[in-house]
């Protein structure tokens, strides 16, 4: 009808023309060309609805994999609710993702980013929980950090976090591709439907892989039985520390002797629980372990805890450990747990085993630093400088002169090493800079500048003064050199401190300087 009323319009404005003598054209060539223009316009309709047939076509399917996507993960998980805002109502069962690490580098940032996460502060939780794997990527935490990191953006809810979640998690796969479970999957289904929700064509498809994975994952390993069966262990275990030594010991020991694989967190859980008994075989048992369990970190938690055992019983353990064992790590271990210990006993195995002279610099210096906090040490760490050859080792003890516990000997010995003219001259700087960093101590700076005649030794004099802005001699010092000094670097230096130290006497003489 269209086409025959373009015609007919067509052929009456011709016929106007012809009647008016105006005619340019020829009526038949008006009459076809019109038609094919017409012609041409029911094509282009044509193919605009065949168009829209399509994409509408494409949105059904689209919807239809969604739905079968989500009722997928519907049959999965019948207590989860697949509306949208779900995730608010699903949390981690996972006991693997609640392990702590008390002796783990990113033990306290861990423990932060919980404390946000149990506060549903979830945009803090997610920039701590990547700071774990970011600043302390070899952590035993950051399988679980990417976990939660993941989540809490899954709780955050938006398009850009849920993206987020999806790399994170694929990222953890990568990197841990022996640690996909259960409750990670579930995550990673739960993120892709909340996607997909939102028309997400490609989570749609990603979520109907990850059901069948789940799927496959329980039908071989059962990992389901398994982790109810682990959760129920350690709530017996836990259950102990309510119980008197004299009946939850033997149980404990009987835990601690089953090294079969996959129990080790078993037994991490028994140490601690073990450690809060009163009894003559905790310290036996814990020996045993400690020399015995064939896991490192079972091994470590064990002389970590026998440090809070107070007992002489206790610290004879440790000394076995100390002297017998030949794991650096667990020596380390050792050395701190005997620190925490007051009795007399713990610093003198210390003493002893820091005269050895075959001991391995890492594990000298950590020893000189704790022995360091104990009292009365200062006159053996004194003595035992002089028998050292190794620079770090020294510097340790010049350090700790200044820390932990000091003595009246402590500024003499240092100013000793500083005037020792053959003593090398980074250690001389160190004892100077540990010597100013003691403010009990009344030095004469400016009897120390005439006494060294070395530019090191004069720079790293000023530096130290320039750190004590409120001490009057020390400005009166660098004003002096400021004034006086003939060598120019020398003098630049002093200018240079003055200025750090922001003091008005400071202030006034550097314009003195400037005017003159």
């Amino acid at each position: 009808m269209l086409v025959r009323s373009m015609i007919v319009l067509v052929a009456v404005t011709v016929g106007t023309a012809g009647a008016n003598g105006m005619q340019r054209y020829d009526d038949e060539a008006v009459v076809h060309r019109a038609a094919r223009e017409v012609e041409s316009s029911r094509t282009t309709l044509a193919l605009a609805a065949l168009e829209a047939r399509s994409q509408s076509a494409a949105l059904s399917s689209r919807r239809a994999e969604v739905r079968m996507a989500m009722a997928r993960l519907q049959a999965m998980f019948p207590q989860a609710d697949a509306r949208a805002g779900s995730q608010a109502s699903w949390s981690p069962s996972r006991e693997s993702y609640e392990m702590f690490f008390p002796q783990d580098d990113a033990d306290a940032l861990y423990r932060q980013a919980r404390g946000s996460f149990n506060q549903r502060n979830y945009r803090e939780a997610v920039d701590l929980f990547r700071a774990v794997r970011e600043r302390y990527p070899e952590s035993r935490y950051v399988p679980q950090a990417m976990y939660y990191e993941a989540f809490s953006l899954y709780r955050l809810g938006n398009d850009e976090s849920l993206e987020s979640a999806v790399r994170v998690l694929n990222d953890r796969r990568q990197m841990f591709p022996d640690d996909t479970d259960e409750q990670l999957l579930s995550l990673h289904a739960r993120v892709q439907a909340a996607l997909a929700q939102r028309g997400n064509r490609d989570a749609a498809r990603e979520m109907a892989v990850l059901a069948e994975e789940l799927r496959a994952l329980e039908r071989t390993t059962r990992v389901q039985d398994r982790e109810r069966e682990a959760d129920i262990r350690v709530q017996a275990i836990q259950a102990l520390m309510h119980m008197d030594a004299e009946v939850a010991v033997p149980v404990l020991r009987d835990v601690l002797q089953n090294r079969d694989p996959g129990r080790e967190h078993l037994r991490e859980q028994a140490i601690f629980v073990l450690s809060q008994k009163r009894s003559d075989e905790v310290e036996e048992i814990m020996l045993d372990v400690v020399r015995n369990d064939p896991v490192l970190n079972v091994r470590e938690q064990a002389v970590f805890w026998l440090s809070q055992v107070r007992s002489e019983s206790a610290v004879a353990a440790l000394e076995s450990i100390l002297m017998e064992s030949d794991e650096p790590t667990l020596q380390q271990h050792a050395i701190a747990a005997l620190a925490q210990h007051r009795d007399e006993r713990a610093g003198e195995l210390l003493r002893q085993y820091l005269s050895r002279t075959d001991l391995e610099p890492e594990l000298r210096n950590q020893a000189i630093h704790w022995v360091g906090q104990r009292r009365g040490s200062s006159e053996f760490l004194r003595e035992l400088y002089f028998t050292l050859e190794d620079r770090e080792a020294k510097q340790s003890i010049l350090m700790s002169m200044s820390q932990g516990s000091r003595s009246a000997g402590n500024s003499e010995f240092l100013l000793r090493v500083l005037r020792d003219s053959e003593e090398d001259v980074e250690l001389r700087k160190q004892a100077l800079f540990w010597v100013m960093q003691m403010r009990d101590v009344d030095l004469d700076l400016g009897q120390l500048y005439e006494e060294f005649q070395d530019r090191e030794i004069r720079q790293q004099l000023m530096m130290a003064a320039g750190q004590r802005p409120n001490d009057d001699g020390a400005i009166e010092f660098l004003i002096g050199v400021a004034r006086n000094e003939e060598d120019p670097e020398v003098r630049n230096q002093a200018i240079f401190w003055l200025g750090q130290t922001r003091n008005p006497r400071a202030v006034e003489a550097l314009r003195e300087i400037i005017n003159r």
